[in-house]
């Protein structure tokens, strides 16, 4: 009955799939991200797509390989791939899954987003993160981590899942691991590209401004929904339409404290696992869940792809827990995708310039920042109440 029903629900897959190739194709303009891959590597430069961590781009220049210096090839090819990393998550959910709940929000994730699924790089280091988080306490874990850390930098923020209890063999193993894999990564990366593509993604991080979809440019985008005359909004050298004007230097400010915060958080997390050990999987990750929340919500940068870093985890905390606040995560997190996608594409054009065109885009990417923050809310409870059902085992089995 159970091989039925999930061919049953790879069946709904397909469908949801092809559904979201036709919704994304009626935004042929959203490929973007693809076509700007494509003529990057065309060029021929070592520190093509620069910005990026060299890890990431080696799977490019293989599509690149690929399509024969066709660009319709290549994207093609681009969206192939994200659909099979796609694909084995969903592979995951379906052997891992008690109820119909995540499985359904995987689906539902895909049919929200469907552009930023198909033509975004993002879902790559999303899932194997996921991965790492389902797997545990293992090896795997750690490289998958380290693969995705070495991809997009933000997993580093993550680093604490894969230890365990200050002066266990195992923690030194998991961390020897990690630390394996992504001194073996930076080695290829400085043998094809040299020790500037290593560096040259964190040079890129620092020359950011405010953009218009983050958390710290929410006051702003308000700003300018009712001034509109006092602020600018301009496609920066970033590669990203930033707002400036009255606040923006105090929002910055607010960002890099925030971040501060978050890296805190980071170390909190840290200390508690070296002392207290690995108490549960469900713990572990509801931390990863809150830290990649504070981590969106702090960062200056909120691009419409990042919510492929979260999806993935929410996906696996609602398998580790099928109900109560697992569950209010995946479905804020899916309001989130749906208000994302009624801002990119639908109504972005409207929001990239001042003033704006109308009202409608500017609330609802206000209204997507709120569902973010309450998700950290959520989340923080949600992490509570996991570390104190660790604390009941360990006195249950105290008293055994």
């Amino acid at each position: 009955m159970q091989a039925i029903s999930n061919r049953r629900w790879w069946f709904f897959w397909v469908l949801s799939r092809i559904a979201v190739v036709a919704l994304a194709l009626r935004n042929p303009w959203t490929q973007g991200d693809p076509q700007y891959y494509f003529e990057e590597l065309s060029s021929g430069e070592t520190l093509a797509l620069g910005e990026y961590p060299a890890v990431a781009v080696w799977p490019l220049r293989l599509l690149f390989l690929l399509s024969k210096d066709n660009q319709t090839a290549f994207i093609v090819l681009f969206s192939i791939m994200c659909l099979s990393v796609d694909a084995l998550m969903f592979h995951l959910v379906l052997r891992h899954a008690t109820s119909a709940g995540p499985k359904a929000f995987w689906i539902a994730t895909g049919v929200l987003m469907p552009e930023v699924l198909l033509w975004r790089f993002d879902i790559l280091p999303g899932v194997f993160v996921g991965m790492a988080a389902l797997f545990g306490y293992r090896k795997r874990s750690a490289i998958l981590l380290a693969t995705a850390a070495m991809m997009k930098l933000w997993p580093f923020a993550l680093i604490p899942a894969i230890g365990g209890r200050l002066y266990s063999r195992a923690t030194r193993m998991q961390i020897a691991t990690f630390l394996s894999t992504v001194a073996i990564l930076g080695l290829l990366t400085i043998a094809t590209g040299g020790f500037a593509r290593l560096l040259s993604p964190f040079d890129y991080q620092g020359a950011r401004g405010l953009q218009i979809e983050s958390v710290a440019a929410t006051p702003l985008m308000l700003g300018a929904l009712f001034s509109p005359e006092r602020y600018r909004v301009e496609y920066a050298a970033s590669k990203s339409f930033e707002i400036t004007g009255p606040g923006d230097t105090a929002m910055q400010l607010v960002s890099s404290l925030l971040m501060l915060g978050c890296a805190i958080l980071v170390l909190w997390w840290l200390w508690s696992v070296l002392r207290e050990g690995v108490r549960s999987q469900e713990l572990q990750v509801a931390w990863m869940i809150l830290v990649l929340l504070v981590l969106l919500c702090a960062n200056k940068v909120l691009s419409p792809q990042y919510l492929l870093w979260l999806a993935p985890l929410v996906v696996v905390g609602y398998l580790l827990q099928s109900r109560g606040t697992a569950k209010t995560l995946a479905l804020l997190c899916l309001l989130c995708q749906a208000c994302t996608t009624l801002v990119y594409p639908m109504t972005y054009d409207r929001i990239d310039h001042v003033p704006f065109d109308g009202a409608f885009a500017a609330v609802m990417l206000v209204l997507r920042n709120l569902l973010l923050v309450a998700m950290v809310v959520v989340a923080a409870v949600h992490l509570r109440q996991q570390r104190a059902r660790g604390l009941d085992r360990d006195r249950l089995g105290a008293h055994a």
